[in-house]
Order: structure tokens, then sequence, then C-alpha cells
């Protein structure tokens, strides 16, 4: 990333000092690409400066400094779930950081749905009585209940359907409908994925 040397001695030339900040985060979080540029020579800018992640191309801009002691670029965005790998270019004149292969990052993690609101209806009744389980399924990714949408009484499972709401964001409402349970006492939990992580409430 960095030109021959000047004058019998090394005057920088190229790219430097690339990073993306945070390293891990969200679908929601906005990550920022920094690299410097240096040209001790001539101190000048180049015609542009370019982040590859993974297989898109995206300019950067000048955040701060100058060529002669260090400009800074950056270029911020946010991602998806995928595994990230970047690196830096240069034009006029042409240089990449690094020389070769990539950077690996940021890591974007999934955030878990989650469960609340949970109840059955009646809490006391008799055999032959409907009991209707609800459950509200939370996911601030947007993430809608895989085909793991469960409410497990007495060690068997149930699939849950749609009972209100679309948007996985502000709660989905989830219901299913039993009867024909007998005396004895009875237990109950909801079992939820959003296809990447499964969560059982209560755990």
């Amino acid at each position: 990333a960095w030109g021959a040397p000047v004058g019998g001695g090394e005057l920088a030339l190229g790219l430097k000092n690339g990073y993306v900040s945070p390293s891990i985060g969200n679908i929601d979080t906005s990550f920022t690409f920094r690299v410097t540029w240096i040209d001790e020579i001539n101190g000048l800018l180049p015609t542009s400066v370019t982040v590859h992640i993974n297989t898109g191309s995206f300019p950067m801009t000048l955040e701060s400094g100058d060529a002669s002691t260090g400009a800074v670029y950056a270029y911020t965005t946010q991602l998806t779930r995928v595994p990230h790998a970047f690196y830096f270019e240069s034009a006029g004149p042409l240089f990449r950081l690094p020389d070769t292969g990539t950077y690996g990052g940021p890591s974007v993690t999934n955030r878990a749905p989650v469960l609340s609101a949970h109840s059955v209806t009646p809490g006391v009744g008799n055999m032959g009585d409907d009991y209707i389980y609800e459950v509200t399924y939370t996911d601030e990714d947007g993430d809608a209940a895989s085909v793991v949408r469960n409410v497990i009484i007495d060690d068997v499972s149930h699939q849950m359907a749609v009972h209100s709401g679309s948007d996985p964001k502000l709660g989905i409402v989830f219901r299913h409908t039993e009867s024909g349970l007998d005396r004895d006492p009875h237990k109950f939990r909801f079992e939820f994925s959003d296809g990447l992580d499964t969560v059982l409430s209560p755990p």
C-alpha cells in the first residue's frame, strides 16, 4: 500500500490504517469504514477512494485531514447478517489496502425474538372446556416466526397460529386452542424461533 523510496529515504505515499467501526453490531447498526491516504511527496489527494465490501464497491468521502499528514476517508452503511470482507482502493494513483486479500468483518449478529404476555384462558376450568393459549412474539430485526411456533403442553408440542398483528417489530399475538384436557395438573411453555435463534418462555 506504499510507494517506493524517494530521495534516499521512504516518503509515505498510499493507503494506511484501514478499519471498520464498530466491529460487531446488528442490522440497525451504522458501520463506518475508514482509511487514511497520505502523500508526503506532493501532498496531493487521489482522484477517488473506494471501499469494496463483499461484492459491492462504494465511494468514500474525505472526512478530515490533508494529504501531507493523512487524509481520512469514510463510508457509513448498514449491513445484512452474512459474513463480510472488505478492502480499500484508491485511483489516481492506484493503491490497494491490504496489498492482497481482504480484512474480515464486521460481525452482524442476530437479535433473538422475545416472548411476552403468555397466558392460558381460563386458568381454571372443567374437563371438556376449551383452553386458549396465547403469547406475543416480538423481533427487533423484523424476522417472522419460523415453523417453530409452538405451545408445549405437558411435553407435547402444538403449532400456534397468528391471532392478531402482522409486524414482528411491534408484536404478533399467536393463539392455540386445546380441548380434552383431563383433571391432572398441567404445565405449559412456549417455543419460538426466528430461523436463527430459538427461545423458550418460561425458560
